[in-house]
């Protein structure tokens, strides 16, 4: 077998996501010592939130297909999201639940370019209206989470920042191939069309207030968690750990950022006076039920629409 980019990327990748992961296995105790006084209502709202983001993606997808006058149905768009979270516990950055949606769209009628675009315009929503929200509602909350990082949790960071850059580097290295760039120049330029004409209609603003939407339900989940477990934690600082974590995490080249998100999310419940292992049996149950729960009736969808022919 030939030794490509591509092959030195995904086993960097589960590289960095085994070195991180493993180590959480010895603290599972925490989570199993404390079941006992967990708050069964709290537990069943991040179960809800959680079920809900994939409505709430399916929305924000279906808001930016009617950018290319296409009409996609909200139950099956729910399931295809689902079925591309599945995908995206296999490859690093999101690319196969990005891979599965674009070829789902095309079933509709899309061109690879339109649907590829349709796809990325949410996730151009999203770093938007995150970025507004963050700047508004959270700026204080930003400042007490800088304050509170220790030195052990900013060397946890460093080592996941690092491993973020080294990602980010081999990223870069493998798309500035000339097929590769030449599509995506293709489907930036599609992007832009799709903008436009959401821009014009007056449906840009279902796209933003998916993507918010998105974000809510992710922030909710991960605030009853915490609450879960009895912990302090307002919800603006929960939405300032979400998205904190999430950026570093999503960067990290494991699928789903494994072990990166874990060590962030956790930093950032520390910073806001949590205790370790509070944090830790927080965060496990937080990406219990939005990561590795919904790989049940994900592989369900995954399987489903495959046999339909949807993909």
């Amino acid at each position: 077998a030939r030794i490509t980019p591509t092959n030195v990327f995904i086993a960097f990748g589960f590289f960095f996501g085994i070195f991180f992961v493993l180590p959480q296995f010895g603290q599972l105790g925490q989570i199993i010592t404390r079941i006992d006084n967990i708050n069964v209502v709290w537990f069943f709202l991040a179960l809800i939130a959680s079920a809900g983001t994939y409505v709430a993606a399916a929305f924000t997808l279906m808001a930016a297909a009617q950018g290319i006058q296409m009409r996609v149905p909200l139950y099956l768009t729910s399931i295809a999201e689902l079925a591309g979270s599945f995908a995206n516990r296999f490859t690093p950055f999101g690319i196969g639940g990005f891979a599965l949606t674009s070829r789902y769209l095309q079933c509709f009628g899309s061109s690879k370019a339109q649907s590829i675009a349709s796809v990325a315009l949410p996730v151009v929503a999203g770093t938007i209206t995150t970025t507004i929200l963050m700047a508004i509602v959270a700026p204080s909350a930003v400042g007490d989470l800088l304050k509170g990082i220790t030195i052990d949790s900013k060397a946890k960071l460093v080592v996941a920042l690092t491993g973020s850059l080294l990602a980010v580097g081999t990223l870069i290295f493998m798309v500035f191939s000339r097929k590769t760039s030449q599509f995506i120049q293709s489907a930036l330029n599609s992007a832009i069309i799709s903008g436009r004409q959401l821009a014009q209609s007056g449906r840009v603003i279902r796209l933003l207030l998916g993507s918010i939407l998105i974000t809510s339900t992710y922030v909710l989940a991960l605030f009853a968690s915490v609450k879960a477990f009895s912990l302090d934690l307002s919800i603006i600082q929960a939405f300032v750990v979400y998205v904190a974590g999430s950026t570093i995490g999503q960067a990290t080249p494991t699928p789903g950022g494994l072990g990166g998100k874990e060590v962030a999310y956790a930093a950032g419940l520390i910073a806001f006076g949590i205790t370790a292992s509070g944090a830790i049996a927080a965060v496990l149950l937080f990406r219990l039920l939005t990561f590795w729960l919904p790989m049940i009736p994900g592989a369900i969808a995954f399987r489903y629409l495959k046999h339909s022919a949807y993909f």
